[in-house]
């Protein structure tokens, strides 16, 4: 079984996210699609029972809606789901929950009013991935599923034995079986690579050889720039990214100058922890 968690708290942006996943889902073979909902909690002892009867009431209306929520997906995209519903905080329950159903992914959408950085319910996508080693698949808000024909794996070509996690991509790899592009931006490539990338190459070739990847070696000198480019240019469906301290991950989400990756391509971006 392939899981996949979607957590929602029914706004528009959520919304599609949950599109996303569905039509995604439906071509990896027995995958299960869990929309998820977190609701505020009443944690003091001291609330009167009304208070708390309202808990059980609202538990009730949100797994009503979810199911409504479940039957239109359902119509987009005949793969198997189902509906959870639980009080507390996303940021606490999200990861043990996944960590609980043994998730392959879960498929978040992001505040399109806002920068990369704010993902909805006003949590931290950064927060997110750093709490959880499920894969975290960032939907932009104007995102819409045109297949997992074509991946693109970011890489700085440093020591890629230690940084990237050849197993974790591999099993997102064999859900979607893609055409894999591996690209590298440097303002200071030139028409022969230097030993060293040479070598980190040959790594990577050995690790994803079932999917013999085509390389790009990009002379930008903002990083963003040349993976959209090159994401608009070659048509690919979904960026994979190893989230480190001072990643190009970060920087996009923390930075408000900088070119906004996923906003920019609509293009879904894939955090995989080492």
């Amino acid at each position: 079984m392939k899981t996949f968690i979607v957590p929602t708290d029914f706004s528009e942006t959520a919304l599609n996210a949950a599109k996303f996943a569905v039509q995604m889902a439906a071509g990896v073979e027995n995958a299960e699609v869990i929309l998820y909902n977190v609701f505020d909690d009443i944690k003091s002892s001291t609330v009167d029972a009304a208070v708390k009867a309202n808990v059980i009431s609202r538990h009730e209306l949100m797994i009503a809606i979810l199911e409504k929520m479940q039957v239109a997906l359902y119509e987009l995209a005949p793969v198997r789901m189902r509906i959870a519903a639980e009080p507390g905080e996303l940021m606490k329950n999200l990861p043990a929950f996944a960590e609980a159903e043994k998730a392959d992914m879960i498929v978040m959408g992001i505040n399109g009013a806002s920068r990369l950085a704010q993902v909805f319910m006003g949590s931290n996508a950064i927060n997110i991935i750093s709490e959880t080693n499920c894969p975290v698949l960032i939907v932009p808000p104007e995102a819409s599923f045109h297949g997992m024909k074509k991946i693109l794996l970011a890489s700085d070509f440093k020591n890629v034995s230690e940084s990237i996690p050849a197993s974790s991509i591999t099993r997102v790899l064999n859900m979607f079986k893609p055409e894999l592009h591996i690209a590298n931006v440097d303002q200071e490539h030139y028409v022969e690579l230097t030993e060293d990338y040479k070598k980190e190459k040959e790594k990577l070739d050995e690790m994803f050889a079932a999917f013999e990847p085509n390389y790009a070696f990009l002379r930008f000198y903002d990083f963003e720039e040349g993976i959209d480019t090159y994401v608009k240019d070659m048509g690919i469906n979904m960026i994979i990214t190893v989230p480190r301290k001072h990643s190009f991950l970060a920087k996009v989400f923390k930075t408000s100058h900088t070119r906004e990756l996923a906003f920019h391509t609509n293009v879904p971006l894939l955090a995989v922890h080492n």
